[in-house]
C-alpha cells in the first residue's frame, strides 16, 4: 500500500527575459480541501477516494511541503487524479510586480468556476457555479486531457480531449508500500493584470482592483 502525505513545490524557474509584470511564481497556494480521488481510467471513471474530509473541507497549502493528508491505495497505476475542493484559491506571488498589482504582502482570493459553468462531484453530483460566489467542485486531473485550457471541472470525454479536465504529464503508479508527493509548481504562472496578455486581458489602465492572476499550475508525482 502507498501513503500519499505532502505536496512540495517544484524547484523555481527564471524567468528574467519577462517584464516583471509577467512570468511570476507564488510563494504561497492554499485549497480547501474536501476530498482527494483518483481513477485507474484515464477518463476518471469508477473514482476511489483516497482522502476524505467530510462536511468540513481542510485549509490546505499546496506548496512548501505542507501535509495534505494521508491514505492508503493498492498497487495500480492511477492516470486520473481529483481534488474535491472549494473553488476559492488563494495565493500569494513570491515577489511584487512593476504596476503593483501582485504584492508579497497581500493575499490573493479568486474564485475559479462562475454563472453558467458546472462540475461533477466524486460522488456524481453536480454542481453549478455562481459568479463570485464559493462553490464546491471538483478539478479532474488526467493524462487523457490534451493541454491545458480545458473545462478543468468535468472529466475528459475521450483520449487527447482538449476540452475538459486538465493535464497530468504521468500517471501515479503505486508499487509497495511507499509514500508519494504530489509535486504543485506554480513557476511562471502569476501574472499583473496591468500586464497586455495576463489572463487574456489587454493590460494598461494602472493598478486594478484583483488584478493578480494566477493562470495555472503544473501537477505531477513523485515517490
Amino acid at each position: 500500500m502507498k501513503h500519499l502525505t505532502s505536496f512540495i513545490i517544484l524547484s523555481s524557474l527564471s524567468f528574467s527575459a519577462f517584464a516583471l509584470d509577467l512570468g511570476l511564481s507564488a510563494s504561497s497556494l492554499k485549497v480547501k480541501l474536501y476530498k482527494f480521488a483518483v481513477s485507474t481510467s484515464p477518463l476518471c471513471t469508477n473514482l476511489i477516494t483516497v482522502i476524505d474530509n467530510g462536511a468540513t473541507p481542510v485549509d490546505t497549502q499546496l506548496l512548501g511541503g505542507a501535509n495534505l493528508g494521508s491514505g492508503t491505495l493498492a498497487n495500480g497505476t492511477y492516470p486520473c487524479v481529483v481534488l474535491e475542493m472549494d473553488d476559492a484559491i488563494k495565493y500569494i506571488p513570491a515577489a511584487n510586480s512593476t504596476s503593483g498589482n501582485c504584492l508579497t504582502s497581500a493575499e490573493t482570493t479568486r474564485t475559479l468556476c462562475h454563472n453558467g459553468d458546472s462540475s461533477e462531484l466524486v460522488d456524481g453530483t453536480v454542481t453549478s457555479c455562481v459568479t463570485g460566489a464559493v462553490d464546491k467542485v471538483a478539478m479532474y486531473i488526467s493524462t487523457a486531457t490534451s493541454g491545458s485550457n480545458g473545462d478543468g471541472f468535468n472529466k475528459p470525454t475521450s483520449i487527447g480531449d482538449t476540452l475538459h479536465g486538465s493535464n497530468l504529464p504521468s500517471a501515479l503508479v503505486v508499487a509497495g508500500d511507499t509514500s508519494a508527493t504530489m509535486m504543485v509548481s506554480t513557476a511562471g504562472q502569476l501574472c499583473d493584470y496591468n500586464a497586455a496578455g495576463c489572463d487574456g486581458s489587454a493590460g494598461g489602465g494602472g493598478v486594478v482592483a484583483g488584478g493578480c492572476h494566477l493562470e495555472g499550475a503544473a501537477i505531477t508525482f513523485e515517490d
